[in-house]
């Protein structure tokens, strides 16, 4: 269990390492930021709106940031649509 949680501690850090990175690219003066936070309170807005609890697993939205922020195309962008993707396809507890 040890060389497991080193492993996700790893993981976790290089996903903050990622995400540092993408604030460091600017549109003018606004810099694009996006959190496990945003992951959070969005989760909790789809679960509201489907009137189901804790749809989505958590400890995932690290991951699920991290992919994000490495696929993103500054031609499409980042919408609160990209991060409702993002939940579906990593952070359901039922798929």
């Amino acid at each position: 269990m040890y060389i497991a949680d080193l492993i996700n501690r790893i993981e976790n850090a290089e996903a903050t390492i990622h995400c540092l990175k993408v604030e460091i690219i600017k549109m003018g003066r606004e810099s694009i930021r996006w959190t496990e936070d945003d992951f959070r309170d969005e989760a909790n807005r789809v679960e509201k709106n489907r009137k189901m609890l804790e749809i989505y697993d958590r400890s995932k939205f690290a991951d699920a940031l991290f992919m994000m922020m490495k696929n993103y195309d500054p031609e499409c962008g980042i919408t609160w649509e990209t991060v409702r993707c993002y939940l579906d396809e990593h952070c359901l507890k039922n798929k």
